[in-house]
Protein backbone atom coordinates (compact mmCIF):
# COMPACT_ATOMS: atom_id res chain seq x y z
CA UNK A 1 0.00 0.00 0.00
CA UNK A 2 1.50 3.52 -0.84
CA UNK A 3 2.18 5.40 2.05
CA UNK A 4 1.34 9.49 2.02
CA UNK A 5 3.95 10.27 3.75
CA UNK A 6 6.87 7.85 2.59
CA UNK A 7 5.72 9.17 -0.82
CA UNK A 8 5.79 12.94 0.25
CA UNK A 9 9.38 12.28 1.67
CA UNK A 10 10.72 10.87 -1.43
CA UNK A 11 9.23 13.61 -3.63
CA UNK A 12 10.72 15.82 -1.24
CA UNK A 13 14.19 14.36 -1.36
CA UNK A 14 14.19 13.85 -5.40
CA UNK A 15 13.23 17.66 -5.88
CA UNK A 16 16.04 18.58 -3.51
CA UNK A 17 18.89 16.65 -5.20
CA UNK A 18 17.91 18.59 -8.55
CA UNK A 19 18.22 21.65 -6.77
CA UNK A 20 14.58 22.95 -7.44
CA UNK A 21 12.06 25.08 -5.04
CA UNK A 22 8.29 23.45 -4.82
CA UNK A 23 7.73 26.88 -7.04
CA UNK A 24 10.54 25.35 -9.78
CA UNK A 25 8.65 21.97 -9.65
CA UNK A 26 4.85 23.21 -9.97
CA UNK A 27 5.88 25.34 -12.90
CA UNK A 28 7.29 22.48 -15.06
CA UNK A 29 4.40 19.87 -14.19
CA UNK A 30 2.29 23.30 -14.70
CA UNK A 31 0.35 23.23 -11.12
CA UNK A 32 0.39 25.60 -8.20
CA UNK A 33 3.47 24.65 -5.63
CA UNK A 34 0.73 24.82 -2.92
CA UNK A 35 -0.32 21.53 -4.32
CA UNK A 36 3.68 20.54 -4.06
CA UNK A 37 3.31 20.96 -0.83
CA UNK A 38 0.70 19.19 -0.33
CA UNK A 39 2.36 16.01 -1.41
CA UNK A 40 5.51 16.56 0.19
CA UNK A 41 3.77 16.56 3.67
CA UNK A 42 1.41 13.83 2.68
CA UNK A 43 -1.54 15.32 2.52
CA UNK A 44 -2.56 14.42 -0.87
CA UNK A 45 -1.45 11.95 -3.73
CA UNK A 46 -0.51 12.20 -7.13
CA UNK A 47 -2.51 10.35 -9.61
CA UNK A 48 -1.03 7.90 -11.49
CA UNK A 49 -0.11 9.80 -14.84
CA UNK A 50 1.18 12.86 -12.45
CA UNK A 51 3.77 10.40 -10.74
CA UNK A 52 4.61 9.00 -14.57
CA UNK A 53 5.37 12.83 -15.47
CA UNK A 54 6.56 13.48 -11.84
CA UNK A 55 9.14 10.76 -11.71
CA UNK A 56 10.63 12.26 -15.36
CA UNK A 57 10.99 15.21 -13.93
CA UNK A 58 12.95 14.54 -10.87
CA UNK A 59 15.18 12.11 -12.41
CA UNK A 60 14.00 8.58 -11.58
CA UNK A 61 11.80 5.96 -12.53
CA UNK A 62 8.55 5.73 -11.47
CA UNK A 63 8.72 2.34 -10.15
CA UNK A 64 11.89 3.53 -7.81
CA UNK A 65 9.26 6.27 -6.51
CA UNK A 66 6.58 3.18 -5.74
CA UNK A 67 9.40 1.21 -4.26
CA UNK A 68 10.48 3.82 -1.70
CA UNK A 69 6.91 4.97 -0.96
CA UNK A 70 5.85 1.37 -0.13
CA UNK A 71 9.26 -0.11 1.62
CA UNK A 72 10.60 0.64 5.09
CA UNK A 73 14.15 0.82 3.40
CA UNK A 74 16.01 2.94 0.42
CA UNK A 75 17.60 0.18 -1.83
CA UNK A 76 21.03 1.48 -0.74
CA UNK A 77 20.00 0.65 2.87
CA UNK A 78 18.20 -2.83 1.15
CA UNK A 79 21.45 -3.94 -0.42
CA UNK A 80 23.56 -3.20 2.86
CA UNK A 81 21.51 -4.82 5.24
CA UNK A 82 21.53 -8.07 2.71
CA UNK A 83 25.32 -7.80 2.31
CA UNK A 84 25.20 -7.18 6.45
CA UNK A 85 22.33 -9.80 7.51
CA UNK A 86 21.63 -11.73 4.38
CA UNK A 87 17.99 -12.59 4.00
CA UNK A 88 16.58 -12.08 7.92
CA UNK A 89 13.56 -10.84 9.44
CA UNK A 90 15.18 -7.06 8.46
CA UNK A 91 14.48 -7.25 4.69
CA UNK A 92 12.75 -9.97 3.41
CA UNK A 93 9.23 -7.80 3.28
CA UNK A 94 11.45 -5.28 1.26
CA UNK A 95 12.67 -7.85 -0.54
CA UNK A 96 9.11 -8.49 -1.74
CA UNK A 97 7.84 -4.91 -2.48
CA UNK A 98 11.18 -4.59 -4.38
CA UNK A 99 9.73 -7.83 -6.58
CA UNK A 100 6.87 -5.86 -7.36
CA UNK A 101 8.49 -2.62 -8.15
CA UNK A 102 10.39 -3.88 -11.31
CA UNK A 103 13.66 -2.64 -9.60
CA UNK A 104 15.09 -6.07 -8.80
CA UNK A 105 17.53 -6.54 -12.01
CA UNK A 106 20.96 -7.39 -12.82
CA UNK A 107 22.74 -4.14 -11.67
CA UNK A 108 21.04 -4.23 -7.91
CA UNK A 109 21.95 -7.85 -8.57
CA UNK A 110 25.71 -6.67 -8.96
CA UNK A 111 26.03 -4.52 -5.49
CA UNK A 112 24.72 -8.41 -3.66
CA UNK A 113 28.04 -9.60 -2.24
CA UNK A 114 26.88 -12.54 -0.63
CA UNK A 115 26.22 -15.57 -2.90
CA UNK A 116 23.55 -17.75 -1.59
CA UNK A 117 21.91 -14.42 -1.14
CA UNK A 118 22.57 -13.58 -4.68
CA UNK A 119 21.32 -17.27 -5.74
CA UNK A 120 18.01 -16.65 -4.44
CA UNK A 121 17.87 -12.97 -6.03
CA UNK A 122 18.74 -14.77 -9.08
CA UNK A 123 15.77 -17.25 -8.64
CA UNK A 124 13.55 -14.42 -8.50
CA UNK A 125 14.52 -12.45 -11.09
CA UNK A 126 13.93 -15.67 -13.77
CA UNK A 127 10.52 -15.57 -11.95
CA UNK A 128 9.85 -11.97 -11.66
CA UNK A 129 6.07 -12.98 -13.38
CA UNK A 130 5.18 -15.41 -10.41
CA UNK A 131 6.29 -13.14 -7.79
CA UNK A 132 4.61 -9.93 -9.02
CA UNK A 133 1.31 -11.78 -9.17
CA UNK A 134 1.58 -12.76 -5.39
CA UNK A 135 0.47 -10.73 -2.56
CA UNK A 136 3.36 -8.97 -0.80
CA UNK A 137 3.75 -11.06 2.48
CA UNK A 138 3.31 -14.36 0.33
CA UNK A 139 6.06 -13.42 -2.06
CA UNK A 140 8.33 -12.62 1.26
CA UNK A 141 7.45 -16.57 2.11
CA UNK A 142 8.12 -17.91 -1.06
CA UNK A 143 12.05 -15.55 -1.56
CA UNK A 144 12.62 -17.40 2.32
CA UNK A 145 11.60 -20.48 0.76
CA UNK A 146 13.79 -20.73 -1.91
CA UNK A 147 16.75 -18.52 0.57
CA UNK A 148 16.65 -21.80 2.33
CA UNK A 149 17.14 -24.37 0.26
CA UNK A 150 20.47 -22.54 -0.71
CA UNK A 151 21.75 -22.17 2.30
CA UNK A 152 24.03 -25.58 3.21
CA UNK A 153 22.03 -27.14 6.64
CA UNK A 154 25.04 -29.47 7.40
CA UNK A 155 25.53 -27.31 10.64
CA UNK A 156 21.99 -28.54 12.01
CA UNK A 157 23.87 -31.52 13.14
CA UNK A 158 20.71 -32.59 15.60
CA UNK A 159 20.99 -35.65 17.56
CA UNK A 160 18.57 -38.40 17.89
CA UNK A 161 16.72 -40.32 20.88
CA UNK A 162 13.32 -42.40 20.82
CA UNK A 163 10.89 -41.79 23.81
CA UNK A 164 7.78 -44.03 24.19
CA UNK A 165 8.43 -44.49 20.26
CA UNK A 166 8.59 -40.70 19.42
CA UNK A 167 11.49 -39.30 17.96
CA UNK A 168 13.40 -36.37 18.94
CA UNK A 169 15.97 -34.19 17.25
CA UNK A 170 17.17 -31.61 18.97
CA UNK A 171 20.30 -29.22 18.52
CA UNK A 172 21.99 -27.26 20.72
CA UNK A 173 23.25 -24.13 18.69
CA UNK A 174 25.46 -20.75 18.90
CA UNK A 175 24.28 -20.17 14.99
CA UNK A 176 21.52 -17.44 15.21
CA UNK A 177 19.08 -17.58 12.17
CA UNK A 178 15.99 -15.26 12.13
CA UNK A 179 13.01 -17.43 12.90
CA UNK A 180 11.50 -17.39 9.27
CA UNK A 181 14.18 -19.16 8.01
CA UNK A 182 14.72 -21.31 10.68
CA UNK A 183 11.35 -22.43 9.98
CA UNK A 184 11.78 -23.84 7.11
CA UNK A 185 15.04 -25.12 7.95
CA UNK A 186 13.31 -27.78 10.52
CA UNK A 187 10.77 -27.82 8.05
CA UNK A 188 13.15 -29.35 5.48
CA UNK A 189 13.88 -32.07 8.03
CA UNK A 190 10.82 -32.65 9.59
CA UNK A 191 9.13 -33.31 6.04
CA UNK A 192 10.83 -37.16 5.79
CA UNK A 193 9.95 -37.82 9.79
CA UNK A 194 7.08 -39.74 11.17
CA UNK A 195 5.86 -38.97 14.81
CA UNK A 196 8.92 -36.38 15.26
CA UNK A 197 9.62 -33.59 17.26
CA UNK A 198 12.26 -31.18 17.00
CA UNK A 199 13.75 -29.11 19.22
CA UNK A 200 16.10 -26.14 18.44
CA UNK A 201 17.90 -24.56 21.57
CA UNK A 202 19.52 -21.05 20.30
CA UNK A 203 21.97 -19.95 22.68
CA UNK A 204 23.52 -16.66 22.60
CA UNK A 205 24.69 -14.29 25.45
CA UNK A 206 22.16 -12.97 27.94
CA UNK A 207 18.86 -14.93 26.42
CA UNK A 208 17.82 -18.58 25.05
CA UNK A 209 15.71 -19.01 22.34
CA UNK A 210 13.78 -22.24 21.51
CA UNK A 211 12.45 -23.48 18.52
CA UNK A 212 9.71 -26.61 18.97
CA UNK A 213 8.04 -28.41 15.83
CA UNK A 214 6.34 -31.50 15.10
CA UNK A 215 5.13 -33.78 12.81
CA UNK A 216 1.36 -34.17 11.94
CA UNK A 217 1.08 -37.43 12.94
CA UNK A 218 1.72 -36.21 16.25
CA UNK A 219 -0.42 -33.27 16.55
CA UNK A 220 -3.13 -36.13 15.73
CA UNK A 221 -2.65 -38.03 18.33
CA UNK A 222 -2.66 -34.77 20.71
CA UNK A 223 0.55 -33.92 20.86
CA UNK A 224 1.08 -29.69 21.49
CA UNK A 225 4.37 -28.03 20.54
CA UNK A 226 2.95 -24.74 21.79
CA UNK A 227 2.21 -26.49 25.37
CA UNK A 228 5.94 -27.92 25.31
CA UNK A 229 7.16 -23.68 24.78
CA UNK A 230 4.56 -22.74 27.87
CA UNK A 231 6.14 -25.18 29.88
CA UNK A 232 9.52 -24.32 29.38
CA UNK A 233 8.39 -20.32 29.35
CA UNK A 234 6.90 -20.91 32.95
CA UNK A 235 9.16 -23.33 34.59
CA UNK A 236 13.29 -21.85 33.51
CA UNK A 237 12.29 -17.99 33.59
CA UNK A 238 13.04 -15.55 36.63
CA UNK A 239 10.12 -14.43 38.63
CA UNK A 240 8.38 -11.45 36.90
CA UNK A 241 10.93 -12.19 33.47
CA UNK A 242 8.18 -11.92 30.80
CA UNK A 243 8.97 -13.64 27.71
CA UNK A 244 10.55 -11.39 24.88
CA UNK A 245 8.88 -12.75 22.40
CA UNK A 246 7.26 -16.27 21.28
CA UNK A 247 4.47 -17.46 18.85
CA UNK A 248 3.39 -20.57 16.89
CA UNK A 249 0.76 -22.66 16.36
CA UNK A 250 -0.72 -25.95 17.50
CA UNK A 251 2.25 -28.07 15.75
CA UNK A 252 4.93 -25.95 15.99
CA UNK A 253 6.41 -22.84 18.52
CA UNK A 254 9.70 -20.80 19.40
CA UNK A 255 10.11 -18.58 22.43
CA UNK A 256 12.58 -16.56 23.44
CA UNK A 257 13.50 -14.89 27.04
CA UNK A 258 16.33 -13.07 29.01
CA UNK A 259 17.41 -15.40 31.79
CA UNK A 260 19.95 -12.15 32.92
CA UNK A 261 22.72 -14.78 32.87
CA UNK A 262 21.35 -16.08 36.55
CA UNK A 263 20.03 -19.32 35.62
CA UNK A 264 22.81 -21.90 34.58
CA UNK A 265 22.56 -24.27 31.45
CA UNK A 266 19.26 -23.21 30.80
CA UNK A 267 19.08 -25.38 27.45
CA UNK A 268 19.97 -28.58 29.42
CA UNK A 269 17.04 -28.18 31.45
CA UNK A 270 14.67 -26.92 28.77
CA UNK A 271 15.97 -29.90 27.46
CA UNK A 272 14.94 -32.19 30.05
CA UNK A 273 11.26 -30.42 30.49
CA UNK A 274 11.13 -31.53 26.41
CA UNK A 275 11.67 -35.21 27.09
CA UNK A 276 9.69 -35.19 30.47
CA UNK A 277 6.83 -33.50 28.10
CA UNK A 278 7.29 -36.31 25.43
CA UNK A 279 7.06 -39.57 27.93
CA UNK A 280 3.47 -38.10 29.44
CA UNK A 281 2.10 -35.38 26.51
CA UNK A 282 -1.04 -37.63 26.78
CA UNK A 283 -1.93 -36.87 30.13
CA UNK A 284 0.38 -33.89 30.98
CA UNK A 285 -1.12 -31.29 32.03
CA UNK A 286 0.35 -27.46 32.38
CA UNK A 287 0.26 -24.67 34.98
CA UNK A 288 1.45 -21.36 33.74
CA UNK A 289 2.46 -19.86 36.82
CA UNK A 290 0.61 -16.74 37.63
CA UNK A 291 4.23 -14.86 36.69
CA UNK A 292 3.96 -15.66 33.11
CA UNK A 293 -0.02 -14.89 32.42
Amino acid sequence: MLDKKLLGKQIAKLRKEQNMTQKDLASQLHMSFQAISKWERGVSLPDVEMLELLSKKLNTSLWSILYQSNSTMTIEELIEDLNTNKISKHNYINIAVLVQSELLNDRFLSKVLINEVKETLLYVINHIDYFKDLKTIKAAHEIVKVYSSNIDDSFLQFKQETINGINHLYLISDIEYDNVVLYKLITKKIEASKDTVITIFNVKPGSESIYISSTKDLLEKGFSAYTIAQLITSAVTLPNSYPQGGGGVQDRASFSFNTGGTIPNVDQEALRLVREYIINYQSYKVEISSNNK
